[in-house]
């Protein structure tokens, strides 16, 4: 059975107004494992979009920070056995934008580590055009490597 477009349209208005997904069930009627799996899809088709849209912005100043947030439990209430599961624990959202539009250039979500800095320096490399821009950021140690490996073509790293 199939969510009609104009139900899963009152789901998402109401997700983005700040309702939790409980008081979403509540009010729709739509079960919570349908509203979660309209929420990934949404967001998969997102990301899609911004990575189509999203290229060669001319830019002078960019920033870029991470959200911490956490899947499940924080990191330091994983179990032993947990430990090595990196699905659930400390997350972060990885942010581009542009310091005098406010347009969000790119994102990545994932761990605080190398990989996911170099998987989000790399989007931002395709989102921004090839002139020299101001990228300032906080002191996380790998964002030199990914700069100077990815954007050193065109960024002035602060």
């Amino acid at each position: 059975m199939y969510t009609r477009l104009d139900k899963a349209e009152q789901v998402l208005k109401m997700l983005v107004e700040g309702c939790s997904i409980n008081t979403v069930e509540r009010v729709t009627g739509i079960h919570l494992t349908t509203i979660l799996k309209l929420s990934v899809l949404v967001g998969e088709k997102c990301e899609k979009l911004i990575g189509r849209l999203i290229v060669n912005v001319p830019v002078k100043d960019v920033q870029c920070d991470e959200i911490w947030g956490f899947v499940q439990k924080k990191e330091a209430h994983k179990w032993p056995w947990e430990s090595d599961d990196a699905s659930i624990g400390d997350a972060y959202c990885f942010v581009a934008i542009g310091r005098k539009s406010k347009l969000i250039l790119n994102f990545a979500l994932g761990r605080r580590d190398q990989a996911t800095t170099d998987i989000f320096i790399e989007g931002l490399q395709a989102a921004t055009s090839k002139q020299r821009f101001q990228i300032t950021t906080d002191g996380f140690q790998p964002y030199k490597s990914a700069i100077t490996t990815t954007l050193s073509d065109r960024a002035e790293f602060a």
